[in-house]
């Protein structure tokens, strides 16, 4: 049985703490996933960190991670998005890393910890190459050893659970409205560019590798049945079979409830 002391016991409780701080900012900033403010972004709200939380914390009990290496798991994965849209030339991981380490400075946290936590934030970045194949940049990183290499990898694949789970066809769904209204594209054009954005989730279902193995089954091992999901879409749409964007609502909802069972 593991054990701890009571300096362990507190830095537990003070992660725990923060995390739930990171969750409050987000759904004030950016939505609970309900409300329709129009500030609130229909995919980076908090019903997606509560989600990558949940998957990161799946993936930290399955590698057998100590309860403080838990607790740091689910604090970095709650803020890995905590600002979204950065400013002054830092990206959002390179902010939401910067929120999260001057917090943990503050609690006077181990100097090792808040590098973890930066290294892990920072996994989650992600570029397309020149063939479109989406990249995390969890690959890229010289971790100082396995456990901070194992806390990333957990973040970083967890940031990824929707591919391969019931709800994946909704997720992708969000973020093509997040990045449509991101751009000013107006409502007509939804079907049209919805089929460009279905060529691209096929392409990322053919190709993306989480960095843990066992992500695959432990959120929902269906990535075939996305995929053909995603492919019968997007030909409804280039057929004609779908026009409306309440027809692709309805199509993605339709697969989440046969999908659940």
């Amino acid at each position: 049985m593991e054990q701890f002391n009571q300096s362990e016991l507190y830095q537990i409780e003070l992660l725990a703490s923060l995390g739930r701080q990171a969750l409050d900012h987000i759904a004030d900033a950016y939505g609970d996933g309900h409300s329709q403010r129009p500030e609130d972004l229909p995919y980076h709200n908090v019903g997606h960190t509560v989600r990558v939380q949940h998957a990161a914390g799946l993936l930290a009990d399955n590698l057998a991670l100590s309860s403080y290496d838990c607790a740091l798991v689910s604090t970095v994965a709650a803020a890995h998005d905590v600002i979204h849209e950065a400013s002054s030339g830092q990206t959002a991981e390179e902010a939401s890393a910067a929120w999260l380490t001057e917090r943990l400075r503050q609690l006077s946290m181990p100097p090792e910890d808040i590098e973890i936590a930066k290294l892990a934030i920072a996994a989650t970045a992600y570029h397309f190459d020149v063939d479109g194949t989406l990249t995390q940049n969890y690959w890229n990183i010289n971790y100082p050893n396995s456990r901070a290499q194992g806390i990333a990898a957990c973040v970083a694949s967890a940031d990824m659970e929707a591919l391969v789970a019931p709800h994946g066809p909704i997720a992708g769904q969000k973020i093509f409205e997040e990045r449509q209204k991101r751009r000013g594209h107006p409502p007509e054009n939804a079907v049209k560019d919805y089929a460009v954005f279905q060529g691209e989730q096929l392409r990322l279902l053919q190709t993306y590798c989480y960095p843990l193995g066992c992500a695959e089954v432990l959120f929902g091992n269906m990535r075939p049945h996305v995929y053909l999901h995603d492919l019968s879409l997007l030909q409804d749409m280039e057929s004609g079979l779908v026009l409306t964007w309440d027809q692709v609502v309805q199509a993605n909802e339709a697969f989440y409830t046969r999908a659940r069972g």
